[in-house]
């Protein structure tokens, strides 16, 4: 904050906050807080903290800064942290868990309850950069997407059979209005339970969603899972038959019978891992077992690339 303050100086780039921004956010270098004493001098004079209403009447603050009441070295400390985690599932997981929340659901798990909870409702996914150790820290759109919160509307409707309503992901970009509408829009769904509030707040932070999204898809095709015969069988239904598999030649064959212009394979397999391309390519459902390091991934890239090349029941596993 003692960058925006400064006087005469030509505002920074644009600063990001991973606190709660009740809307707050920080500017880049660290303050020097004491002056060093010379000895038999007593303690170092401490310079007095800077104050967010100074930096708000500040002349070099301009409108895309935010502001937070952390000192830069902490906020420092903690956006590196955030953005390391970011890049790390991004890399790793190819998710994006980082995302700016609008508005936030207090409620409460049971009636008599003092602990509140707070829900994000709607979550803008982010980028948090700076092109160096000393530069600013940036804020941008990951992608031009808002996602409303699923997990909680899925566990009001679980919970406590409410409908937290829709919301147009396009509308809410188009039109500055929507979130409010919104927010106002889930204060009449919880009219009625106790306590319950909605705060227009917004935050910085990381949320995961990966098992929503498959909770998600599940929902969708619950019809398609059902009829499925392997899912039959897994679920106890001995009516429906095992898939048939054409009998696949030994190992120790493989050079003999199995020509490599009939493969397809992108990666390097041994013995073990043809035969269980081969097994699937005939038709036959199984499991594919190993240990760590054994090459599980490998073999099912393999396969992926075998489905193309049309065999028998292609483009089903």
């Amino acid at each position: 904050m003692n960058d925006i303050v400064r006087e005469g100086e030509a505002p920074a780039e644009p600063q990001a906050t991973s606190d709660v921004p009740r809307a707050h956010g920080s500017a880049g270098a660290s303050p020097s807080l004491s002056q060093q004493a010379s000895k038999g001098e007593g303690p170092p004079p401490v310079e007095p903290r800077i104050t967010l209403e100074q930096c708000l009447e500040s002349r070099a603050l301009s409108a895309n800064h935010l502001l937070t009441d952390l000192q830069d070295r902490a906020l420092g400390n903690r956006l590196n942290r955030m953005s390391l985690n970011a890049r790390t599932s991004l890399s790793e997981q190819g998710v994006n868990v980082l995302f700016v929340a609008f508005g936030f659901l207090k409620w409460f798990e049971a009636e008599h309850s003092d602990e509140p909870r707070l829900s994000p409702l709607l979550l803008v996914p982010v980028c948090l950069e700076r092109i160096g150790a000393t530069a600013p820290w940036k804020l941008s759109l990951y992608e031009d997407e808002i996602t409303p919160n699923f997990c909680l509307r899925e566990l009001m409707k679980r919970d406590f059979r409410l409908e937290l309503p829709e919301v147009d992901p396009q509308a809410l970009l188009d039109d500055e209005q929507a979130r409010e509408r919104y927010e106002t829009a889930v204060r009449d769904a919880v009219r009625n339970e106790s306590g319950w509030e909605v705060l227009s707040d917004a935050v910085l932070g990381q949320f995961s969603f990966q098992k929503l999204a498959m909770y998600d898809d599940y929902g969708r095709h619950a019809t398609e899972i059902a009829e499925h015969e392997h899912c039959r069988r897994i679920a106890g239904d001995d009516s429906t038959p095992p898939p048939f598999a054409v009998a696949i030649p030994s190992p120790a064959r493989f050079d003999a019978e199995v020509h490599p212009s009939k493969l397809h394979t992108i990666l390097p397999c041994d013995s073990s891992q043809l035969e269980a391309i081969l097994a699937i390519k005939s038709g036959a459902s199984l499991v594919l077992d190993g240990p760590p390091g054994t090459g599980k991934s490998q073999t099912i890239a393999n396969v992926i690339a075998e489905c193309p090349a049309g065999w028998p029941g292609s483009g089903r596993f």
